[in-house]
């Protein structure tokens, strides 16, 4: 008598709107066939994300959540697996059978409470943006030594008068956080003949890369700070690095140094910044995120001397998806055989 059929892994897939539902769908049935796939259109705004990463109760975040019908909560009922860029706050309700979440993105911190205290595994899609963050970060510091915002100017008011910016090679860039986005920006800048200095949570067991030229822990921060031409945040958010640089380390850094956040907001005081921009103290901030986003028409960030604004710009999309879902086929035959899955995070630290 054969064997009764393996019934199929049901896939579910929360995505937004513009995302590439079709591609998405013909990546996972190619590499398993044995999948049902369900999709279902979620995603939350800004606020709502924010408010999930400071562990507000479900009870006040649902509320204000996109609702689900009766049809989504029909399709998500059976679902094991996800593939997610947010998460509904009743999400173990909802799908109870549910024990994997590969999130979209590599910030997961409003991710994290919504599955804490479960045997829900949560992985993410770091590594893949990593190389433009990084090029965008290099971009950008480039911009401000080599003034060329002020010979942009120049070309604008048709004014020929010589500007010359500075040296690159030789400059100590800081960067707090050596995980995917970290190491890639190390590796550009040492290729731009920059000292690399590196902060992270620990230093126990950590290899250091060739193109790092050292690696502090967190603990030594304010000692490092004063060596750096420039310093760059790609740390995970959590309730440790909230407010990591606030009016202390603003004024431990040398007098024009550039700070740069690819992180997320909270990583920084914007009270102690704006005043350190207004001092003339901080040379130039490069923020590509905030504390609020999107970032109000009337905060005093917009019109900050020497800051250097965008709106969570700095990862490419082009194939972006693509390569989330490569990802995901990757940790889809893992999860078949038991293995461990790439990018795993530990529910209980954050990250």
């Amino acid at each position: 008598m054969p064997g009764r059929p393996t019934p199929p892994l049901v896939v579910g897939v929360l995505y937004p709107p513009e995302a590439e539902a079709a591609m998405l769908e013909e990546r996972i049935r190619l590499a398993d066939e044995q999948v049902e796939l369900r999709f279902v259109q979620y995603q939350d705004s800004t606020a709502i994300r924010r408010a999930k990463a400071e562990g507000q109760k479900a009870d006040r975040v649902g509320g204000r959540e996109q609702s689900l019908t009766a049809a989504d909560r029909a399709l998500l009922a059976e679902v094991e697996v996800m593939l997610a860029l947010d998460l509904p706050s009743a999400i173990r309700t909802i799908s109870p059978r549910l024990r994997w979440v590969q999130a979209f993105g590599a910030g997961i911190e409003h991710m994290v409470p919504v599955l804490k205290g479960s045997a829900v595994q949560l992985t993410t899609a770091a590594g893949i943006a990593a190389p433009s963050i990084a090029e965008f970060v290099l971009a950008r510091l480039l911009q401000v030594w080599k003034e060329l915002r002020e010979i942009d100017g120049r070309q604008e008011a048709r004014s020929w008068r010589q500007l010359n910016g500075r040296k690159v090679a030789g400059k100590v860039l800081g960067i707090v956080g050596l995980g995917a986005i970290g190491t890639e920006v190390a590796r550009r800048a040492k290729a731009f003949d920059m000292r690399v200095v590196a902060v992270t949570a620990t230093t126990e067991g950590r290899d250091r890369p060739a193109f790092v030229d050292a690696i502090h822990p967190i603990a030594d921060l304010l000692t490092v700070l004063p060596l750096l031409d420039a310093l760059v945040l790609t740390a995970a958010s959590t309730a440790k690095t909230k407010g990591l640089i606030g009016a202390r380390e603003l004024a431990a850094l040398p007098p024009g140094a550039i700070l740069c956040n690819v992180a997320r907001g909270p990583l920084i005081d914007e009270p102690a910044l704006l005043e350190s921009l207004a001092s003339g103290e901080l040379g130039a901030a490069v923020l590509d995120v905030a504390n609020d986003e999107p970032l109000p028409a009337e905060s005093q960030l917009w019109a900050a001397p020497r800051m250097y604004l965008s709106p969570h710009s700095s990862a490419s999309s082009e194939g972006y998806v693509d390569a989330v879902a490569g990802l995901f086929v990757a940790n889809l035959t893992r999860y078949r055989r038991a293995l461990s899955l790439r990018n795993r995070v530990d529910l209980e630290r954050g990250y």
